[in-house]
């Protein structure tokens, strides 16, 4: 009986030992990378590790000097059962004229000379990994170089293996700079220009001109007719090139522009000038008959002469000149000026709508403006008053053009029938007849503006609603368009809806004030506006 219990008991001890052997051969523990890991002196390596099932403790022992050749061990154990199971690492430290498992090195200069102010540009490197390969998108490139000051600068490489191998290397840069003067000859506005160089550094050898054309001089006189940024590439006895780089911005060919108006009176006359450039305006000479003033500054001159006839020579500060004719307004025995509330039977019912004529000669067509006033003078006769062109009219100021202001919610059939009537009855240029609106009452401006291309002159909007941008922007591009809006009242819908119409052919513009709603209440005050009315004819008219 003892013999079968001791028979019993061994062979459960053997089976014990057995079953701890072979699950300690399949447990799951193993190395990542390389069994064998080949070093430089000097290079700094990270252990990879292990996998290991059920996340076990794992000793870990080495022997490693990295500072001296030679071959060392890292071990790895962990117990399992009855039974402990090991694992070892090979790693030789090498000298470093051997190949190691991870290769860096650099290409171009090291170290690199750098002319301040100029880009750094990268000579590039080399990079092996005898487990991963080509490995040089995973190299790390910083660098600390400030290329506006002379100095000694790094720029750093480093990699990292999946051996956990990691190198560094660095490359040296100097930034250094040549002595030398640039300027211009002038700074005035002028037809042409002329870029001075003066270098005077002892390493100069060179300089490749913008032209492209080389040049050993170190007084450059370079003539230039354009404004352009133009670069200097300046090369010193090393060959290495320190761009200069001036801008030239006061070159200026372009002839101003302008209008100008004669305003003719019993037994005078005023000539006022409106000019733009590109650049400023120097002056001008003012020619009426057979006279012609000296370059004067003043853009208004009165005449004491009968002449029914004048233009303006306009000057820019670069001396280019642009003759310009004169418009001729005829203020010699005017009608009365007159604002008043009037009505119109349209289909049985009589419309009010406010009418301006403004202190014109009889024999003088001038243009018709017709302005929507907003929500805020809605059924109120006193309203309609209360902002914009309709109250400046109020207030005593003139225009030279008529001006009709509907009530709200006017219909488009009743104002084409108004405009007829007035221009039978009134001296309306048919050609210069302009819609306009603010507020809410811009939307019906340009609603009837879309619906009747080439007949009004020009559209003037005055802060645009959210309404306003609903209308659709086909049938607006045959018509310039003035906008004045805001900063704070929609200014950026306003602007998108501008650059819509002018993306489809069109002509609009956009003026800001800076303010709300009401803002721009007072923009038919602008002189530019009002030549621009004048100035604005309607391909085909009334």
């Amino acid at each position: 009986m003892i013999k079968k219990i001791i028979l019993i008991v061994s062979i459960l001890i053997l089976g014990i030992i057995f079953y701890n052997y072979f699950y300690v051969n399949n447990y799951n523990f193993k190395l990542n990378g390389n069994d064998t890991i080949t070093l430089n002196i000097g290079d700094t390596w990270e252990d990879p590790l292990y996998t290991v099932d059920n996340n076990k403790d794992v000793n870990i022992t080495n022997n490693i000097n990295y500072n001296e050749i030679g071959n060392y061990k890292v071990k790895y154990s962990l117990r399992i059962g009855l039974f402990r199971k090991s694992l070892t690492r090979n790693i030789n430290i090498v000298n470093k004229n051997e190949k190691s498992d991870l290769l860096l090195s650099l290409k171009g200069d090291n170290p690199y000379y750098l002319m301040i102010n100029n880009t750094y540009e990268e000579d590039g490197y080399e990079v092996y990994d005898l487990i991963d390969g080509l490995v040089t998108d995973k190299v790390i490139v910083t660098n600390n170089i400030d290329n506006s000051k002379e100095g000694n600068y790094l720029v750093n490489y480093k990699i990292k293996n999946s051996n956990g191998i990691t190198k560094n290397i660095t490359r040296d840069i100097i930034v250094y700079s040549l002595e030398f003067e640039g300027k211009l000859k002038t700074y005035e506005y002028t037809q042409n220009n002329e870029i001075l160089l003066n270098i005077t550094d002892n390493n100069y050898s060179y300089t490749i001109l913008p032209d492209n054309t080389k040049s050993t001089n170190r007084n450059i006189n370079y003539v230039v007719d354009e404004n352009n940024t133009y670069t200097f590439k300046i090369y010193d006895v090393n060959n290495k090139v320190l761009n200069y780089d001036i801008n030239v911005s006061n070159i200026d060919h372009e002839k101003p522009t302008g209008t100008c108006f004669l305003s003719l009176f019993d037994n005078s006359g005023k000539i006022t000038v409106s000019a733009k450039d590109n650049n400023q305006i120097k002056g001008y000479e003012y020619l009426y008959g057979d006279n012609k003033t000296e370059l004067i500054n003043d853009t208004t001159y009165t005449i004491n002469t009968l002449d029914e006839k004048a233009s303006i020579t306009i000057y820019d500060t670069a001396n280019n000149y642009n003759t310009i004719t004169c418009n001729t307004i005829d203020n010699s025995t005017k009608n009365d000026r007159q604002y008043t509330l009037k009505t119109y039977n349209y289909n049985g019912e009589n419309k009010k709508y406010w009418f301006y004529e403004p202190n014109i000669s009889v024999r003088e067509k001038v243009p018709l403006v017709i302005y929507f006033h907003g929500d805020h003078g809605n059924g109120s006769t006193s309203a309609v008053n209360d902002i914009a062109i309709p109250k400046n009219i109020k207030d005593g100021q003139d225009f030279p053009y008529y001006v009709v202001a509907p009530y709200v919610g006017t219909k488009e059939d009743f104002v084409l029938e108004l405009i007829d009537y007035l221009i039978k009855n009134y001296n309306i240029d048919t050609k210069r007849i302009v819609i306009s609106g603010g507020s809410a009452g811009s939307r019906a401006a340009l609603r009837i503006a879309s619906h009747n291309q080439n007949k009004f002159s020009c559209i003037v909007i005055i802060a645009a609603f959210k309404g306003t941008l609903e209308v659709s922007t086909d049938g607006l591009n045959t018509f310039p368009i003035w906008f004045f809006q805001g900063s704070g009242d929609n200014y950026k819908g306003v602007s998108d809806y501008v650059n819509k119409i002018n993306s489809n052919g069109g002509n609009a513009q956009l003026t800001q004030y800076k303010g709300s709603h009401d803002a721009p209440a007072n923009a038919f005050l602008r002189t530019d506006l009002t030549n621009w009315i004048l100035e604005n004819k309607a391909q085909q008219g009334f």
